[in-house]
């Protein structure tokens, strides 16, 4: 039996709010069944009755899924804090105070039910990404028409030879698969440039949502990017960029727990930082503390995953796309950090 989802919204009888709610809907829909998660339904919902607006009262809609078997209810407030719409209409409604984010087991109406509430949006380090994204968008917007000279644009640009191989690189990819998106394509290209392997092209996954997720996060330029080894950290192209696989911190942890360093590095970066950008070129226990880290609720907007091997590095990658994280992943036994850095550079390039 899977999950009945009710989305919670404050609500509003302007219509303009309803066309914004309408077009949300269609996008979380078509991603829930897109990635086949174990979704049996879902609905948005409003706090409340509004006149005029055909948008149910959440509380209808929960009893409605209980009444025809539902057991599984999860309940996302889409509240910036924890309120009293929170703690009084959702939790007080359900008789409860546990804490957010954990399935309990409870009787309501005289059934068993699981139910699941999530934290607020406050919580979400991926909301504070966002306000960050639109007050540097502002900034930059303003800086731009206050400027005499317009855009200023990197100045260092392609060597010839460089233009050339990736020239012949997308006529392969071309070759290979002719319906791509423009983002894909280049993203393929610059797998097939770095690695000189054209069947590495029927290798490369690519998340539906990743280019429209990079697009908003690597925009706010100051975002941490964490690596696993030195050797992507030192070829991306990136100002606020990490590596902590030879840090004092990452070595005590790797003795304490009998985890590889750069696992361990992956750890002190979730401690310093809110989110972070795992771009992991080499080690497959990185990528799987990373997952790790999210299983326990942190935050990682998207990943870039390309470590090689026979040992744990297949069975990584599958995790990580079987997670649903944004990401782009060169599948199987292959890949390398130098196809990391090059796909981590090419999304910078394309993102802008």
């Amino acid at each position: 039996m899977g999950v009945d989802v009710v989305v919670v919204v404050h609500g509003s009888r302007s219509m303009v709010a309803y066309r914004e709610l309408q077009e949300m809907i269609r996008y979380v829909e078509e991603s829930v069944y897109t990635e086949g998660l174990g979704v049996s339904s879902i609905h948005f919902t409003f706090n409340g009755r509004w006149e005029g607006v055909p948008v149910p009262d959440w509380r209808e809609v929960v009893n409605q899924i209980i009444d025809s078997g539902g057991r599984n209810i999860a309940v996302i407030p889409l509240f910036l804090f924890q309120g009293t719409h929170v703690e009084r209409d959702i939790m007080g409604y359900f008789g409860l105070s546990a804490p957010p984010d954990q399935w309990i087991k409870t009787e309501f109406n005289g059934r068993e039910i699981n139910l699941y509430i999530a934290s607020t949006l406050s919580r979400s380090a991926l909301l504070k990404l966002a306000i960050l994204g639109k007050i540097g968008r502002a900034v930059r917007d303003f800086e731009h028409r206050s400027s005499s000279g317009g855009r200023v644009y990197d100045s260092t640009g392609f060597q010839d030879i460089e233009a050339e191989s990736m020239g012949r690189a997308l006529e392969i990819v071309d070759s290979i698969s002719p319906a791509l998106s423009e983002f894909s394509r280049r993203i393929l290209a610059r797998v097939v440039f770095a690695t000189g392997n054209p069947n590495l092209a029927h290798h490369v996954y690519i998340h539906p949502r990743f280019e429209e997720v990079a697009r908003e996060v690597l925009r706010l330029r100051t975002i941490p990017v964490v690596a696993d080894v030195k050797m992507v950290y030192v070829g991306i192209r990136w100002r606020s960029k990490y590596t902590f696989i030879d840090s004092e911190e990452a070595r005590a942890v790797s003795r304490e727990k009998g985890l590889t360093r750069s696992a361990a590095g992956m750890l002190e970066a979730a401690a310093r930082f809110k989110t972070f950008v795992p771009v992991v070129g080499n080690s497959p226990s990185a990528l799987l503390q990373v997952l790790e880290l999210v299983r326990g609720g942190y935050e990682v907007p998207l990943a870039i995953a390309t470590p090689p091997g026979f040992v744990n590095a297949e069975y990584a990658k599958e995790k990580l796309i079987a997670s649903h994280i944004p990401c782009v992943v060169v599948r199987g036994s292959f890949g390398g950090s130098s196809i990391a850095v090059a796909v981590f550079n090419e999304v910078v390039r394309w993102v802008g």
